[in-house]
């Protein structure tokens, strides 16, 4: 009987064939990926000595190539799991092509103000992103720039910090849900209407990063 990771392995692999990358964002190609635990790890078909490099869920340099890896610490939905594989496989994509709108972590940590106009103006415009996602609306669109433009003048680190996170993990997020489109049209509509909810519920805006990748995603599904 096959080990849980190495099956795992093959069953997520199996839904990643059946997607058109092509369709996805351009010049993008499936990278190798790995699954791993706290003792082992599973690589490219086979098990191979986990190092320290295997940190995380994200996209590392191993052996000389970009890999995808996610840390397996629960049973997962194999469609929805494929399709975040494929979001570190952009996060690879992304380093291969030398991106390089990735924001000052460290420094956000002093730097980022949790100023309380900042975050009313950035939740009504998570309204109006959700609101038009359902019914696009010129005008309101209109408004939407105009709110943006303003926060870019009156608050520009922070709207230049989740600008980076907005472009870096959303548009792995959007390739994500483009991925999850291709492979169940009735999870992708659900994981739309928890994005939107997700976005549109105050507390979401604390930590700020976490919140700008579902709203990066979804300015580029709008």
């Amino acid at each position: 009987m096959q080990n849980d990771l190495e099956r795992l392995y093959f069953e997520i692999k199996e839904q990643i064939q059946k997607v058109d990358f092509s369709k996805l964002w351009k010049g993008f190609t499936p990278l190798k990926f790995a699954l791993y635990n706290e003792k082992e790890c599973f690589f490219d078909g086979a098990y191979v000595p986990k190092t320290d490099a295997f940190l995380g869920n994200t996209a590392i340099s191993y052996n000389g190539e970009m890999i995808a890896i996610w840390n397996v610490m629960e049973e997962a939905d194999v469609v929805l799991m494929a399709s975040k594989m494929i979001h570190e496989m952009f996060h690879g994509f992304q380093q291969l092509n030398q991106e390089s709108r990735f924001p000052n972590e460290i420094e956000a940590l002093y730097v980022y103000k949790y100023d309380d106009a900042n975050l009313s103006l950035k939740l009504e415009e998570n309204r109006i992103i959700a609101s038009l996602l359902d019914h696009f609306d010129q005008n309101e669109y209109q408004r939407f720039l105009q709110m943006k433009q303003y926060r870019n003048r009156n608050f520009n680190y922070e709207f230049h910090y989740e600008s980076c996170i907005e472009q870096i993990e959303g548009t792995a997020e959007f390739v994500e849900l483009c991925a999850l489109k291709q492979l169940s049209y009735e999870k992708y509509q659900a994981k739309v209407a928890l994005l939107k909810e997700r976005i549109t519920t105050p507390k979401n805006l604390i930590p700020t990063r976490i919140n700008c990748y579902d709203v990066g995603a979804l300015l580029l599904l709008l």
